[in-house]
């Protein structure tokens, strides 16, 4: 009978790391398992859900032989997240495919699949190559994430991360058509060696996300498929076979207006002020002049609520009154660096640039656009 012996705690990192890529309810049910692999003594492990599968490897205390079996990813999670670190050891019966697992003085049996129904890996040609710090990629699609459209199968382009491959830089790219974001990675950070457009659905996007943050320079294979390899782990995904919206189109060339000022002060007003907002619309108002403050204001007309606020502010340009989604823009501001942060204005109905006020130095320039709302009118209070 098959065995290997490792201990819990490492395996249960293993199985962490897996379970984003457990599908809740597959077509294919052998997805609802992990596969273990264990060659010699090094144990693999694999999550799939067809468009995408992650695998890691880790260490074996012991191994009396080579050992292949799917096993429930739940279940065995679960059981170890319930023991304590210590020595475990799987044994399998490759007659009924049942594996019972061994700690201290317990005894589980889960029950496991045949193997041999296990998605086999698609052809994998990836004719493009992109060098860059895992820490950099990382940074770079956290910024794009949220703002990807959570669900609309008639927009898929839009469910998912754009990574924009040019000459002299790499932009990632997200937008649920009320904001944008877009961060430029520069040469020196990314290099391809060839341009093009290609779509990372979101999920797997949030899941390289956090492989990456602390690992060291990776490579990025880029075709039909996305393929990345970092320290004891693989993904691989399927890319989205959609073109793009012509996001650049939408982005405001000339902004001769600007705001200046703490995104903790603004986040703590808008927070405060939201509250006081018509529950449908989240509506915030801006009065911006030419004074050391920012007017800040909601109302709800059903609910007979109203609320302002001053906030230090500078501000250089016309006078103008504008509306905003206080959920999307707070949530905008929470992807910004502390510090100061400056808005790019041109009118009350054009989009509006938010960006970090000074730079961070060594890190991707990251920019983001919010469409404005229409106003129903300014309260007294806020006149």
């Amino acid at each position: 009978m098959p065995a290997i012996s490792i201990n819990s705690t490492a395996m249960l990192t293993a199985v962490k790391l897996l379970m984003p890529l457990v599908p809740n309810n597959p077509v294919v049910p052998i997805l609802e398992n992990l596969r273990l692999l264990a060659v010699g003594t090094t144990l693999q492990l694999a999550a799939s859900n067809l468009e995408a599968d992650l695998a890691t490897e880790t260490e074996l205390s012991d191994a009396t032989a080579d050992f292949d079996i799917c096993l429930p990813a739940k279940l065995l999670l679960t059981t170890l997240q319930n023991l304590p670190s210590q020595a475990i050891t799987l044994h399998l019966d490759s007659d009924t495919y049942a594996v019972t697992l061994r700690a201290g003085k317990g005894r589980y049996r889960l029950p496991g699949e045949n193997p041999v129904d296990w998605p086999k890996p698609s052809d994998t040609t990836a004719p493009v190559q992109v060098q860059i710090p895992g820490a950099t990629l990382s940074y770079a699609l956290r910024q794009a994430v949220p703002f990807v459209i959570a669900n609309d199968i008639s927009r898929p382009s839009m469910m998912a991360v754009l990574l924009d491959l040019r000459a002299s830089e790499l932009r990632t790219v997200a937008t649920d058509g009320h904001r944008m974001s877009w961060t430029v990675v520069p040469e020196e950070l990314a290099q391809a060696n060839e341009t093009g457009q290609f779509l990372l659905p979101a999920a797997p996007a949030r899941l390289l996300a956090a492989l990456t943050e602390k690992a060291g320079p990776l490579t990025v294979h880029l075709g039909e498929w996305l393929r990345v390899e970092g320290p004891g782990w693989q993904l691989r995904c399927r890319l989205l076979d959609e073109r793009y919206p012509e996001y650049e189109n939408v982005i405001p060339q000339s902004c001769p207006s600007s705001l200046v000022l703490d995104k903790q002060e603004l986040m703590g007003c808008i927070r405060r002020v939201l509250a006081y907002a018509a529950e449908k619309t989240q509506q915030v108002g801006m009065r911006l002049s030419e004074t050391s403050s920012l007017r800040i204001w909601s109302e709800s007309i059903e609910v007979g609520t109203e609320a302002t606020e001053e906030v230090a502010a500078e501000y250089r340009g016309e006078e103008m009154v504008m509306g905003f989604n206080g959920k999307f823009l707070l949530e905008s501001l929470q992807l910004l660096p502390e510090g100061p942060v400056r808005f790019e204005l041109s009118t009350p109905n054009r989009a509006a640039l938010l960006l970090p006020a000074v730079p961070v130095p060594e890190q991707p320039r990251l920019n983001m656009m919010i469409m404005p709302v229409i106003l129903n009118g300014v309260p007294a209070l806020a006149a």
